[in-house]
């Protein structure tokens, strides 16, 4: 039998830490949006820079949560696959509801998060 300090907390499905919050109506959408910055402008249409790919990615990524939380099905779908093909395309692969409001994403590049793990708020992902 194993032993276990005190300092350590146990975690089975993530029952240690609570819930994050999600994005369950149009405002929250555009509340969180608006934390990361990723107001649409007329250049966000062409990938021009490293800056709107990574704009195009999170704004993409939290669509995609607004419509698995609210549950529309078919727009869930359509948006599953196309963030998939991003993912696929850049090298991120962030999963749906995974992190908090204020996600930072730095480079385009190699960033692969575990779909169960729990990323609070104003967090930054960088490769070096």
């Amino acid at each position: 039998m194993e032993e276990s300090r005190g300092d350590e907390k146990e975690c089975v499905n993530g029952s240690e830490f609570p819930a994050p919050k999600r994005i369950m109506s149009k405002k929250d959408l555009k509340e969180w949006m608006a934390s990361e910055k990723l107001n649409f402008k007329l250049r966000d249409l062409f990938l021009l820079t490293e800056r709107d790919i990574i704009k195009r990615y999170q704004r993409l990524l939290r669509k995609t949560e607004y419509y698995i939380n609210t549950g529309k099905k078919i727009r869930t779908i359509i948006y599953k696959i196309r963030l998939y093909r991003l993912q696929n395309q850049y090298g991120i692969h962030i999963p749906p509801n995974v992190c908090g409001k204020g996600l930072s994403i730095v480079h385009v590049g190699s960033i692969l998060i575990n779909g169960r793990c729990v990323v609070g708020e104003n967090c930054s992902f960088h490769i070096n």
